[in-house]
């Protein structure tokens, strides 16, 4: 073999040759023929990590909101910095349960706050239909028929005579006249009765009397028993009695 022949096969390649041409080629090679160069891709324990925290979502609080959204975040972040990191991150599996588990909780406190909202809508209705069905009775001295809306555990405390007396004696007023209508004051919120488990609901009904301007406030709570909602106390116009 000649000597021409010997340091050509002896000669470097320009990229054995330059360091920073070897650098390149191992960030771009790194992990395909060894396992030792592939890491755990960091954003995608976030996301996992966020998405078991996203459990807090069962306390139904829109602020814990930003658990189910950040984890969605880093889990579509690190598929993506995952397909550009050239075979050298790994984490997939990581990223898609973070982003299953956000996805889970986060779409179970949406669909919960969704069937609230159009429950909330039905039984407003009815309330405020209620509300004004009452006070009209109440405006045509029909107290009979008013009295009827109440609920049983209303009419067990307060009898027919007294609710009779106590709104006679409302509209019976010359300063301020007498009781032409009731609407709501625009609240209205919703609760469950911890003993019975009934719906319940509280306002502010407004009374409008014929000769002021002003309006008498009278808090008044509803429940809602067999799909059917009740005036169930008023307890400014009907106080409970303390026992001696």
């Amino acid at each position: 073999m000649s000597d021409s022949a010997s340091q050509a096969t002896n000669s470097p390649s320009p990229a054995d040759a330059d360091p920073f041409l070897q650098l390149h080629k191992m960030s771009t090679t790194a992990g395909l023929g060894s396992a030792d160069y592939v890491a755990i891709n960091g954003t995608s324990l976030a996301a996992i990590l966020l998405g078991i925290v996203s459990a807090f979502m069962l306390l139904n609080s829109a602020v814990l909101l930003v658990f189910p959204l950040a984890g969605l975040f880093c889990g579509l972040l690190a598929f993506r910095q995952i397909n550009h990191s050239n075979g050298t991150q790994t984490g997939r599996g990581l990223a898609t349960i973070g982003l299953l588990l956000s996805l889970g909780f986060g779409g179970f406190y949406t669909a919960t706050q969704t069937v609230d909202a159009i429950r909330n809508r039905s039984d407003r209705n009815q309330v405020i239909a209620l509300i004004q069905q009452f006070g009209q009775l109440i405006s045509r001295n029909d107290f009979h028929g008013a009295y009827n809306l109440c609920d049983q555990r209303f009419q067990q405390r307060v009898t027919e005579a007294d609710f009779t007396a106590r709104w006679k004696a409302a509209g019976a007023s010359s300063l301020i006249g007498s009781i032409t209508s009731m609407e709501w004051n625009q609240l209205l919120d919703f609760n469950d009765d911890p003993v019975t488990r009934d719906r319940l609901g509280t306002t502010m009904v407004m009374v409008h009397f014929s000769k002021v301007t002003g309006v008498d406030r009278e808090g008044t709570v509803f429940r809602k028993i067999d799909g059917q909602w009740w005036i169930d106390d008023m307890p400014n116009m009907f106080p409970a009695q303390t026992p001696k």
